[in-house]
């Protein structure tokens, strides 16, 4: 198969590179399926931030603190989702293997290598897929919770203790997917 480099922080085309890497899944129907919700969580990803920015831009004045804030916050949760992302990448690489794709397709059974090798091989397998799991199920609320944060600042009234809680909830969603990651 095609080898990838590694994705970091900082690379050029990171966005594209994580979609590469996420739509290559073939023969794995395990991947396949995280792969889809990836790249549909990277989309929304890019839609929530131009909202946001612009609804943020028009309900305070960029030199407030609120504005900052809010844009702060999003630059953290933009940070730790693509973070996730990249951590998933190098999973995939990993477990999309021959000797890992096997698990998907259940067609481990037949192998020479002694059972309690393949057992071990098969919980790394289903443990990194887990992994990857928890990381979108985490990005979804963090996803879940800047929509909200949308609505309530289009709906009222922010004062400034709204907008500290609001930016702690999202920083606690964060620290709860670096904890997943």
């Amino acid at each position: 198969g095609k080898k990838t480099e590694l994705i970091q922080m900082g690379d050029e085309n990171l966005k594209e590179k994580v979609v590469e890497v996420m739509r290559r899944r073939t023969k794995n129907k395990d991947l396949d399926k995280i792969g889809k919700v990836t790249v549909a969580q990277l989309e929304r990803l890019d839609v929530v931030k131009e909202n946001f920015q612009k609804l943020v831009e028009r309900r305070f004045k960029s030199e407030t603190l609120s504005y900052k804030k809010f844009m702060g916050a999003m630059e953290k949760a933009d940070f730790a989702l693509i973070n996730g992302y990249i951590k998933m990448t190098t999973k995939v690489m990993i477990i999309d293997e021959p000797e890992y794709v096997k698990f998907s397709l259940e067609e481990y059974q037949n192998d020479v290598i002694l059972d309690d090798i393949q057992e071990e091989k098969k919980k790394l397998y289903h443990k990194s897929l887990e992994s990857m799991r928890n990381i979108l199920r985490e990005n979804e609320k963090i996803l879940l919770r800047l929509d909200h944060l949308m609505l309530e600042i289009s709906d009222t009234d922010y004062s400034e203790q709204n907008v500290d809680y609001a930016v702690e909830e999202i920083n606690n969603l964060i620290a709860q997917l670096q904890f997943y990651c």
